[in-house]
């Protein structure tokens, strides 16, 4: 039998179906053992809230055990000898017309939810039917084919590296970066719009908490932060430049660039092809930063992932690659410290690489003693036996110090008691009340396919390392399927087509390395070519992203100039007079409750500061936090208050000029009649 009928990636689908089927078994027992509520307190939230309350913990649970124990059981499989030779057997039994129907099932899997998806539609741009987003894919996947027959043919010098062409690549990806960064993600007060759920609700949401750092407050003492606490660290920045909508985009345009230059970075070190390189690099940028939420024509900025839970993750990729290339002792801590900032900076999306990189270095070490023994006791694997304790050790004691001294810095900072509870605030209002929760698709759906890569890749590597294989190629993928596996909950949370393009990019940095992988393979002949559909799927959703990626480019282009080269127009009268209108009432004070839409706006845009404590406007959720509010405002009397009215201007949690007229007058109203002033009677 030729080497190449029994394949890594065919090894590994047997694998994942074999974990699949005992994983299921599982959940259905656990499931019937132990029955779930749904009863939830919806009291607890505000009225017009309520109603986007929907529990689903059965789903929490199944989607739990499934993404926990199907790479638990396999990485069982792959442990046992025993399993593995019987997979391995099983895999010689198809013989080699059995190799090629694996490998096209296997990309079937893969490619097949795509067709007719949301997710196809999101990506090449509303203007095209279904059929026509059908047809533009297998379009892709015959073109990838083709490119997989040229490139591998023998005399055309796949591995070699040339700078000039490298050069080139690297220029592209930088000008498409930043054409999608000054096409519409820079913006400043005059594009903020009211009625619009991307200002009054999404860059809201993270003004306001940093507009109150940089005034003097403290997170987690004088007020929760629904997307972390990255405002203490980027607050001392605005010392210098004044905070305002422009400077903060500006801000968060850098942490752009460079979250996708580490990426880039990554990509011309793993991947030899310069072809993959630039539609591996074109694909990244299409997938991140809300690109595809832009040819759709939302322009939907989405400020709370990107870049607030992208940067970290993107860093530790980075960083856990260099560590990857060279253990040393203080590259690891390196990961760790990015992992334990990336808690402070965002609960949600740190986790997870503190999550990923012990994992990994949990597993990595597990499976080096099997690789030693595998290897006949090889002196880099016994040296890599005694080194990963001391990471798992230099691991942990970072994190737990470099948070410890995160939280001691917030106490000693303010004269308030640090609530520590308040970091879970909002997960717990999301995730056990159900609020704003959507299910997960029932049909075959993308989202499955994205599951299917981090499973494959995940069980490729535990299986090289098995095998004692030294590739720290199969440690980058491991990781990232880890890392994308504890991003993906976001999506299972919220399950809209929106966040499902959010939380993709591992795998299509995973696609990206394993198809470059085996073309290589395949050039030098450990593959046959029959084993091309796996890399040609992922090459093929690779040129989709970059048709539509170039389609939208005269757009873009045409945006980009209008920008930059065009005078600041105000979109919206009522927003610039609203916000004029409280600078000019505001002189001399620095104190100013703020009660409207678009509060952190006016905060960052003014100066000002809340007097009182709590979560912003945009933030409050609860009934209990609108009452403390409230009677807070009422006992103080406060000199200055501004109310917006209306239906674009009114506070979201509900509060009116009525609920404050027994201590308050109105003493000025705004030349639109959207924002009041107010003075204690």
């Amino acid at each position: 039998m030729n080497k190449e009928e029994v394949t890594s990636t065919q090894l590994s689908f047997l694998y994942v179906l074999l974990a699949i089927v005992a994983t299921t078994a599982l959940i259905i027992v656990v499931l019937n053992l132990f029955p779930t509520s749904t009863r939830q307190d919806v009291g607890l939230l505000i009225e017009k809230y309520r109603l986007s309350v929907q529990p689903k913990p059965h789903e929490r649970l199944t989607f739990l055990l499934l993404s926990i124990g199907t790479p638990l059981a396999a990485m069982a499989f792959c442990a046992s000898q025993g399993m593995a030779d019987r997979v391995t057997a099983v895999a010689r039994m198809l013989g080699s017309s059995g190799s090629v129907t694996v490998t096209l099932l296997c990309s079937a899997i893969l490619a097949a939810p795509l067709f007719g998806s949301d997710s196809l539609a999101l990506i090449v741009g509303p203007s095209t039917t279904a059929a026509d987003d059908n047809w533009l894919f297998l379009a892709c996947i015959l073109g990838a084919v083709l490119w997989i027959f040229v490139a591998t043919v023998k005399r055309y010098r796949f591995t070699q590296i040339h700078v000039v062409s490298g050069t080139v690549v690297f220029v592209l990806l930088s000008g498409a970066a930043l054409l999608q960064l000054f096409a519409w993600r820079l913006v400043d007060i005059h594009d903020v719009t009211r009625g619009d759920g991307r200002w009054n609700t999404h860059l809201d949401a993270v003004l306001y908490p940093l507009s109150q750092v940089v005034g003097g407050r403290t997170l987690l003492a004088d007020l929760p932060s629904q997307y972390g606490l990255f405002p203490e660290i980027v607050a001392p920045l605005f010392h210098f430049v004044k905070l305002r909508v422009a400077s903060f985009s500006a801000l968060f345009g850098i942490f752009q660039i460079i979250s996708l230059c580490v990426l880039f970075w990554v990509i011309f070190t793993r991947v030899r092809s310069h072809v993959l390189r630039l539609i591996g690099g074109i694909a990244l940028i299409t997938v991140t930063y809300g690109t595809v939420i832009y040819f759709a024509g939302m322009g939907e900025f989405y400020y709370q992932y990107w870049p607030v839970r992208f940067l970290f993750p993107a860093l530790s990729v980075a960083a856990f690659h260099a560590f990857s290339v060279k253990k040393t002792f203080f590259r690891a801590s390196v990961v760790s410290a990015i992992g334990a900032l990336g808690v402070c900076w965002n609960l949600d999306t740190g986790l997870f690489i503190v999550v990923g990189f012990g994992v990994f270095l949990i597993t990595r070490f597990a499976f080096t003693n099997r690789g030693t023994r595998c290897s006949g006791g090889n002196e880099v694997f016994v040296r890599h036996k005694t080194a990963f304790p001391l990471y798992i050790a230099i691991h942990v004691a970072t994190t737990i110090c470099l948070i410890t001294f995160f939280l001691a810095y917030l106490a000693v900072k303010s004269i308030l008691p640090v609530h520590v509870t308040w970091l879970f605030k909002y997960q717990a209002l999301f995730y056990e009340l159900g609020f704003g929760m959507l299910p997960l698709p029932r049909q075959i759906h993308p989202w499955m396919s994205v599951l299917g890569i981090y499973l494959l890749a995940s069980i490729i590597a535990l299986r090289s390392w098995r095998d004692g294989s030294r590739s720290n190629r199969h440690e980058l993928i491991f990781y990232l399927s880890v890392l994308g596996l504890g991003l993906f909950f976001y999506y299972e949370g919220r399950s809209h087509v929106l966040n499902l393009a959010s939380v993709v990019w591992p795998a299509v940095l995973i696609a990206i390395i394993l198809a470059d992988d085996t073309l290589l393979a395949i050039k030098t002949k450990v593959l046959s070519r029959n084993q091309l559909w796996l890399p040609a799927t992922a090459v093929a959703f690779l040129l989709t992203c970059n048709v539509a990626f170039v389609a939208h480019a005269p757009s873009m282009i045409s945006d980009a100039l209008a920008r930059v080269t065009g005078p600041a127009v105000v979109i919206d009268r009522y927003v610039q007079n609203e916000s004029d209108f409280i600078r000019a009432h505001s002189r001399g004070t620095k104190l100013c409750e703020i009660l409207s839409a678009r509060q952190g706006i006016y905060y960052a845009e003014t100066g000002l500061m809340s007097p009182s404590s709590g979560p912003g406007l945009v933030e409050m959720l609860t009934t209990a936090d609108r009452k403390e509010l409230l009677d807070w405002i009422l006992a103080h009397r406060l000199p200055c208050v501004f109310v917006g009215v209306g239906d674009f201007s009114a506070p979201a949690p509900g509060i009116a000029l009525s609920d404050l007229a027994s201590q308050y007058k109105v003493v000025a109203r705004s030349s639109g009649g959207t924002m009041l002033y107010l003075e204690p009677k």
